[in-house]
């Protein structure tokens, strides 16, 4: 499976700094890096350092090898506290305030106004370039410059 040899680094120096720091340490979790060794996440989570297992996915099918990241964490006796993108969304937060200081509010569902509602764009050919471009709150045919069908429903409804 392993199919290059690792860096040549002074593994205990990066962890203990990563502890001091608050920096987590990434798991690749490609079956041909698994550059996190087992024994090395037992020695980080000792230290406190939390990890993150990724699956290091270049294509799709490559989520998949999550799986691997996951047996290497487990037999490096980590728990769900210990990887970062295990946590529930305010163990992360507070994982991000802590490192950054302050972590960005989490975004708010954006509502449209009724006036943002009712103008729908639409699109039609510029006349220099032929390019689609928008017009707001105009319907296709009045966009082309056309007449409204006959028999088209009109949008105010009808009398009577």
């Amino acid at each position: 499976m392993l199919q290059r040899e690792g860096y040549a680094f002074d593994e205990e120096a990066v962890l203990r700094a990563c502890a001091e720091t608050g920096t987590a340490v990434e798991m690749n979790a490609n079956p041909n890096r698994l550059d996190l060794d087992w024994r090395s996440c037992r020695r980080a989570k000792e230290l406190g350092v939390r990890l993150c297992i990724a699956s290091d996915a270049h294509a799709a099918a490559s989520l998949l090898d999550f799986r691997y990241g996951v047996g290497i964490a487990r037999k490096g006796w980590l728990e769900r506290g210990d990887v970062i993108n295990c946590l529930e969304v305010a163990g992360f937060l507070e994982f991000a305030r802590a490192k950054r200081g302050r972590a960005p509010e989490a975004p708010k569902p954006r509502r449209a106004s009724a006036k943002r509602a009712a103008k729908k764009p639409v699109l039609r050919p510029s006349a220099s370039s032929g390019r689609p471009e928008h017009v707001e709150g105009r319907s296709s045919a009045a966009a082309k410059g056309e007449r409204p069908r006959k028999g088209a429903k009109k949008a105010r409804g009808k009398k009577t």
